[in-house]
């Protein structure tokens, strides 16, 4: 296989499993997220926070071992670096797009309510669920691509 073939498959499969582990991290993102608006009864500002602080942590150790398959001894340059662009992603990025659609710019958020209603599953899901989740989702895409290129431009690099 030609070197270039063999680093755009490498590439294909770190990018495959920054997707799986983002799916996990997703995951317990989302169920945090929920816990703490719904049982705790946090804001979804102070509930994305608290959140995105437990994803981050597991995000760390899960891309240094298995995405970016990076040894090094560094840790500590590695986790500050990592917290920085994730934090930058997270609490700023997230959170203004997370306030942005909830308070500003609700648009996209009435649509998928409406479509939500039309398919039958408006008694199932209430527009606070819709519009917070909703938001959530959008916000978590953009600090997806943000992530990857920061980790592995800056943080994981070889």
């Amino acid at each position: 296989m030609s070197n270039k073939k063999s680093s755009k498959l490498s590439e294909t499969k770190r990018v495959g499993k920054f997707g799986l582990i983002g799916v996990i991290n997703t995951v317990i993102d989302f169920a945090i997220y929920n816990f703490m608006i719904s049982i705790v009864g946090f804001g979804v500002i102070a509930a994305n926070v608290v959140a995105v602080t437990f994803a981050m942590t597991f995000s760390f150790f899960a891309n240094k071992k298995f995405v970016f398959s990076n040894n090094s001894k560094d840790v500590a340059r590695q986790a500050v670096l990592f917290l920085t662009f994730t934090a930058f992603g997270l609490y700023i990025i997230q959170n203004v797009i997370i306030y942005g659609l909830t308070e500003v710019w609700t648009w996209p958020l009435e649509v998928g309510k409406n479509i939500v209603d039309a398919i039958g599953l408006g008694d199932t899901f209430s527009q606070e669920i819709i519009y917070n989740n909703g938001a959530k989702a959008v916000a978590i895409a953009f600090t997806m691509v943000w992530n990857y290129l920061s980790y592995k431009k800056f943080v994981f690099k070889k």
